[in-house]
Parts: structure tokens; C-alpha cells; sequence
């Protein structure tokens, strides 16, 4: 008798519990998805409204506007799935047409020291500290070395309040920025630091539009082969 009554509990049990849980995720999202909508208000921009998937689940809105007549687009995505699956938000921002300047901007650590020793090629410029908080790669070194002066390298340190290491990353790339770091928009400083970002983003954009004016072509590598971007390991 016991065990019948316990099987039937785990029976009727399963399904509400599992209901349960969608409920709780969708009431998270649901809150995450007012907080972006109040973010995009307070940037001045707009929210793009998705609808539902399957009529049922919810997704969260991403922030879409123009600035300076870029195009701009705040989000959160997943990387991976199931139990590898992680949460990350982007900034995109662009685009600067007539030219194929490439650029990486990472924080220096432990999987930069790895992405060298099997052959990402960094560049440093004057900014000594910058080089210590960022790992540059780029298919054009003799320019960005230029172009990266102190506003440049002052707004990208500015996304990143306190100095401390960088939470985020930076690609310019087809003329358009992307700047990404892991976690939900849920988070206040995350936030604070995409809008920080902007800003950066607004000068990698205003580099590149320099570089098309010079020509737009990045020179070939030494020695490049089947890399088209000449720049090692990506």
C-alpha cells in the first residue's frame, strides 16, 4: 500500500513540479525582459518587442535605436546548450563601410597567455597600462598602433569603471563593433558597463572610419598563407 501511494505521488508530482519550474523561469524573465525595456528608456532608444515562442514561451526584448545614424542593438543570448549552456549579453554598433581593419581587444589573463603561446599575435601600444589591462590583436598593427591614442584607449578603459580587469570583450570586424561579456542584463553594473561601452564602441567606429579613408586595406602579413586576416589563431 505504502509504495503504491508513493508511486502515485511521484507520478502526479513530477508533472507540477515541472510546472512549477517553467513558472518560476518565465516569471524571472518576465522581470528581466521590464528592466531592459526601463533600460532602453533611459538610453533614449527603443525596445523590440518579440513574439512568444510557440505562442507560449517568453523572450526577453532587446534595445534597438541609432546614434550618431550607427545602428545599435543591446541583447542577451545563450552560448552552448543544456548543462553547458551560459547566459552572455552584446552590444553591436556599426557600420563603417570601405574597410577590412579587424580588431580584438580582450583583458589580459590566463586564456590570453594560452591564445599566445599558440600563436595569437598581440600588438602593444604607448598606453603601457592599457596593454597590461587589454590583449589587442589586429590585421593592420602599423595603424592601430596610431589610431589607438589616448581618447581611443580612455573610452575603452572608461566601459570597465575601476580599472580592474575587463569583464568584456571588443571585435571590430566588416566595419561594425561587438562588444560582449557573460551574465544576464538582469545586473545593474552589467548594464552600466554596456552603456560605458557605447561610448567605446562610438570610437573603434570613428578608428575605422579613418582607416577607410586611408584605403580601407589592411597590409598582407608576413608570411601569411591560408589566414586571410594574417593575424595567427583567432
Amino acid at each position: 500500500m505504502a509504495d503504491s501511494f508513493v508511486f502515485v505521488a511521484v507520478i502526479v508530482m513530477g508533472p507540477v513540479m515541472m510546472g512549477f519550474a517553467f513558472w518560476m523561469a518565465m516569471r524571472q524573465s518576465q522581470k528581466i525582459g521590464v528592466k531592459i525595456e526601463a533600460y532602453a528608456r533611459d538610453l533614449g532608444l527603443d525596445v523590440h518587442r518579440k513574439p512568444p515562442t510557440f505562442g507560449v514561451f517568453h523572450r526577453l526584448p532587446e534595445v534597438v535605436g541609432s546614434l550618431q545614424g550607427r545602428d545599435l542593438r543591446i541583447y542577451q543570448f545563450q552560448k552552448g546548450s543544456g548543462k553547458n549552456s551560459q547566459t552572455w549579453c552584446a552590444l553591436t554598433m556599426g557600420q563603417v563601410p570601405g574597410t577590412d581593419l579587424h580588431v580584438k581587444l580582450s583583458g589580459q589573463g590566463a586564456f590570453t597567455k594560452i591564445r599566445s603561446f599558440f600563436g595569437a599575435k598581440e600588438i602593444e601600444v604607448e598606453d603601457r597600462g592599457f596593454n597590461d589591462r587589454w590583449f589587442i590583436e589586429t590585421n593592420d598593427p602599423d595603424f592601430l598602433k596610431v589610431a589607438l591614442f589616448g581618447k581611443v584607449c580612455g573610452a575603452i578603459d572608461g566601459s570597465q569603471p575601476g580599472n580592474r580587469k575587463p569583464k568584456g570583450r571588443f571585435e571590430l570586424e566588416d566595419g561594425n563593433v561587438r562588444y560582449e561579456e557573460q551574465g544576464s542584463l538582469s545586473d545593474a553594473d552589467r548594464r552600466q558597463r554596456i552603456r560605458l561601452a557605447i561610448t567605446a564602441a562610438q570610437e573603434l567606429l570613428d578608428v575605422a572610419a579613418v582607416h577607410a579613408d586611408q584605403g580601407g586595406n589592411a597590409p598582407p602579413a608576413e608570411g601569411e598563407s591560408d589566414d586571410p586576416r594574417g593575424w595567427g589563431v583567432s
